[in-house]
C-alpha cells in the first residue's frame, strides 16, 4: 500500500498551498518545497508574531486559524455573494449598519476574482507556513506536518476553483 504522505510528488503539491506566503518569505531563505520552509535556518521564534512557543500552541493556533481565521467574518457574505441575485445582494447589504456595509462593499469588489472562498486563503497559506515551521523548530515530524497540510488542502479544495481564485484569495486577504 503507498503512503501518499510520503509520496514526493503529493508532498510538492500540498506545499504548493503555502506558496504564495513562500514567495513573501524568498529574500528571508524560504524555500517553497523544504518541509522545514526555510532550510537554512535551524528555528524561528513565534512568540512575538503568533504567541507560539510549543506544539500544543501550534496545533491550537492551526485549528482556530483553520476555522476561525481573518476570513471568518466575511466567509458568509462571500458565499452569498455566488448564491444571491444583484437585487437581492445590495437588499442585504442595506440592511445592515453602515460599518457592515464597508465591508461589503469590499467583498462585493472581489468576490468576482475571489470565488465564493473569499480570502480564506490568506488564512490557509499562513497555516500552511506554520506547519512547516513546526518542523522546522521541531514541533512537528515531517509526517505530523503533512497530515495538517492535508487538511488545510482539503479546507481549499473545498472553497476554491482554480490556484487563480486561491491566489487571488490570499492577496486580497493580505491586502
Amino acid at each position: 500500500m503507498v503512503d501518499l504522505l510520503m509520496d514526493q510528488e503529493y508532498q510538492r503539491w500540498l506545499f504548493t498551498f503555502s506558496a504564495p506566503t513562500a514567495a513573501l518569505n524568498l529574500e528571508y531563505g524560504a524555500s517553497y518545497f523544504a518541509p522545514n520552509f526555510f532550510p537554512e535556518d535551524s528555528s524561528i521564534d513565534l512568540k512575538e508574531s503568533w504567541d507560539i512557543t510549543s506544539k500544543q500552541d501550534l496545533i491550537a493556533t492551526v485549528i482556530r486559524m483553520v476555522e476561525e481565521g481573518h476570513a471568518d467574518e466575511l466567509a458568509y457574505p462571500y458565499f452569498l455573494w455566488h448564491q444571491i441575485l444583484p437585487d437581492s445582494w445590495q437588499a442585504f447589504v442595506n440592511a445592515q449598519e453602515e460599518p457592515r456595509q464597508i465591508l461589503l462593499e469590499f467583498v462585493a469588489e472581489t468576490a468576482g476574482i475571489c470565488g465564493s472562498g473569499g480570502i480564506q486563503a490568506w488564512d490557509l497559506s499562513r497555516m500552511g507556513y506554520l506547519c512547516r515551521i513546526g518542523v522546522l523548530n521541531g514541533w512537528f515530524t515531517e509526517r505530523e506536518s503533512l497530515w495538517f497540510q492535508s487538511r488545510i488542502a482539503s479546507r481549499a479544495r473545498h472553497y476554491y476553483d482554480s490556484w487563480q481564485q486561491y491566489t487571488n484569495g490570499f492577496l486580497t486577504g493580505r491586502a
